[in-house]
Parts: structure tokens; C-alpha cells; sequence
């Protein structure tokens, strides 16, 4: 009986605590080694939390695995006054957002998620963007202040490279 009593205890012990209780979970050892893949290859990024880096004047990038997330945490994921581009559809994978208005012109920056791969977007400011792309650079969507969608459409999200608001 006590063989087994201290078995069952021992299944019950890796169940609950499967792995090293010291070892990080893999996703964020991946965007904790994202993050500092970034920043070094980025003179001038640097890192303001554990997954947000700073890539230029109101140019920011939050590092995630998440594989989707709900309306309500894709808002609570864009800041207040940010315009965000998720990787992937539902507002899964990392972020790329902005706080600064570049007004008619285009943006000039880092494009870590919105160069051809960004397949959803937020918009939490109270500015129009245009997201351009393709061989002329044509406007492919209007991302409308307040406003959202899960995914940017065929095509779309391999276009994308460029803004103006």
C-alpha cells in the first residue's frame, strides 16, 4: 500500500507540475529571445517591458505567441490613441503600433509585423489610416478611427508595407 500511495503521490506531483518548476515556459523564452534578437539588430530600439520594444519616435512592437485573441483583449492590447496591426487573423501573434499621426505623409520606420505580414488590425485613435501596398503602393485598406477587423483579406496581408493617415 505504500508503494502505491507514494506512486499515486508521484503522478499527482508531475501532473501538476510537469517540466523544471525553473524552466520558462517555451513561448516566453521565444519572445524573450525575439525581443533581444530586435533590439540588437536595431540601433537605437530598445526594450521598455519584458515584450514591447520601442523601435522609433511612437513606433512600438509588442513580441506574443498568441495565437488569437477576443475583441475585448485585442482593444486592451492596442493602447489608448495607438493604431496596431496584429500578425495574424483574430489578432493573434505579435503587435506593431503607433502613436504618432504622420498626417498626409507615409510612415519611415521598421516594419517588423506590418511588412507583408500583418492579417489583422485596431485601430484605438481617432485618426483614418491608410495601409498601402503592393507594386504601386495603393491604398488596400482604410483602417477607420475606433474601428477593427479580424482579417485584412486575401492577399492583403502579404501586400501590406506602408502607411499614411
Amino acid at each position: 500500500m505504500r508503494i502505491l500511495r507514494a506512486t499515486i503521490v508521484g503522478l499527482l506531483a508531475v501532473a501538476a507540475f510537469p517540466g523544471s518548476a525553473f524552466a520558462a515556459p517555451a513561448n516566453q523564452a521565444n519572445v524573450r529571445q525575439e525581443v533581444s534578437t530586435f533590439v540588437a539588430q536595431h540601433p537605437g530600439a530598445k526594450q521598455i517591458s519584458g515584450d514591447t520594444v520601442q523601435a522609433g519616435e511612437g513606433h512600438f512592437i509588442t513580441f506574443s505567441t498568441a495565437a488569437s485573441r477576443t475583441n475585448a483583449q485585442a482593444q486592451a492590447s492596442c493602447p489608448s490613441n495607438a493604431y496596431c496591426w496584429f500578425e495574424h487573423a483574430y489578432y493573434g501573434g505579435s503587435i506593431e503600433w503607433y502613436t504618432s499621426h504622420v498626417g498626409g505623409g507615409y510612415s519611415i520606420g521598421i516594419y517588423q509585423i506590418l511588412w507583408g505580414k500583418a492579417s489583422s488590425w485596431w485601430n484605438n485613435s481617432n485618426n483614418t489610416i491608410n495601409t498601402n501596398g503592393g507594386f504601386f503602393d495603393l491604398v488596400i485598406y482604410q483602417m477607420r478611427p475606433h474601428y477593427s477587423s479580424v482579417y485584412v483579406g486575401d492577399g492583403n496581408n502579404d501586400k501590406n508595407h506602408s502607411y499614411c493617415g
